[in-house]
C-alpha cells in the first residue's frame, strides 16, 4: 500500500529516499498518460487501499488484482497462473500463447 501512495504522491520528502525506482516510473507514467497497470494482491483491503486504489484508477491507472477465474474450471496450478499472466500480459499489450 505504501508504492500505491508512493505514486499518488502522498508520501512525505522523509519517505522519498526509500521509495523504489518504480514508483518514480510509475508516478510519471501516470503524468504523461501512459498505461500504467497496477497488479496488487491484498486481501482483504482496507477502505484505505480501495481509496488508493480508486485515486489511482482515477489518475489513469489500471488497477487488477491478481485473482483467478475460477469460472473456466482449472485442473492445474500451472493454468490459474497462465490465467492470471494472460489477464495481466494482455493489458500491458504484450502477445503473448497463454490461454
Amino acid at each position: 500500500m505504501d508504492r500505491a501512495r508512493a505514486v499518488r504522491g502522498e508520501m512525505g520528502d522523509q519517505s522519498l529516499a526509500k521509495q523504489f525506482t518504480n514508483d518514480r516510473a510509475a508516478a510519471v507514467a501516470l503524468k504523461e498518460r501512459r498505461r500504467l497497470v497496477i497488479a496488487h494482491r491484498e486481501m482483504p483491503l482496507s477502505p484505505m487501499d480501495v481509496t488508493a486504489y480508486k485515486l489511482l484508477t482515477d489518475a489513469g491507472a489500471i488497477v487488477c488484482p491478481a485473482n483467478p477465474g475460477y469460472y473456466l474450471n482449472p485442473t492445474s496450478v500451472g493454468e490459474v497462473i497462465d490465467f492470471v499472466a494472460a489477464k495481466l500480459l494482455d493489458l500491458v499489450g504484450v502477445k503473448h500463447t497463454l490461454s
